[in-house]
């Protein structure tokens, strides 16, 4: 996969430090937190950025630009390297220690809830009524109706943390159902992928 970095990367939180300093800065750095830092790296996937707390910062895809959802190429249309950008905590991936962020993460919890409640009903699905795709809402990615959480947002915190507890914790709304509801998608989507060699 192709990476873009500058020169003289920032130094994280050396390993022999991290366990206490990542629990550290995930109490000090509640979901909704500004940071801001200038960006060191780009992947296809995203921008990571140094906001001085020790840790990665990442902002992916789907987040950098919501006024042309679809349409950033790599690395063309993103945004520089050293350049100044912010995000709001919306996560913390414990197998990386990075730091997850958005663009507004009020955004995420509860944008327009009418015209959005309106998008998911529309593209509610049969076999999974919690769950809806619409281009409309996350740029079509299978989200929890009611909420901007999308099925992918749930199953990295809970592959992240392995609590079903903490991911419920993470996502003001969440429910037990919900979670179930995301797993049942994703084993249902499992279920039509060919095996290798077919």
């Amino acid at each position: 996969m192709p990476y873009e970095i500058i020169d003289n990367p920032p130094a994280f939180t050396p390993a022999e430090q991290s366990d206490a300093r990542w629990n550290e800065a995930k109490q000090q750095l509640p979901l909704g937190t500004t940071l801001s830092g200038k960006i060191f790296a780009r992947a296809p996937f995203g921008v990571f950025y140094d906001a001085g707390v020790g840790f990665p910062v990442l902002m992916e895809i789907l987040d950098l630009d919501t006024h042309n959802p679809g349409g950033l190429r790599f690395p063309g249309d993103y945004p520089a390297l050293n350049s100044v950008i912010s995000g709001e905590v919306s996560g913390f991936r414990e197998n990386n220690r990075q730091i997850q962020v958005v663009k507004d993460y009020a955004a995420l919890i509860n944008p327009d809830l009418a015209e959005r409640l309106r998008y998911q009903e529309e593209g509610r699905l049969p076999d999974h009524p919690l769950i809806s795709i619409h281009p409309k809402v996350r740029l079509g990615f299978a989200c929890l109706i009611g909420t901007q959480i999308s099925v992918i947002d749930v199953l990295d915190w809970l592959a992240g943390s392995l609590s079903i507890d903490s991911t419920i914790a993470a996502f003001p709304g969440l429910t037990m159902a919900m979670v179930s509801a995301c797993l049942q998608y994703a084993a249902d989507r499992e279920k039509h992928v060919r095996p290798a060699g077919w």
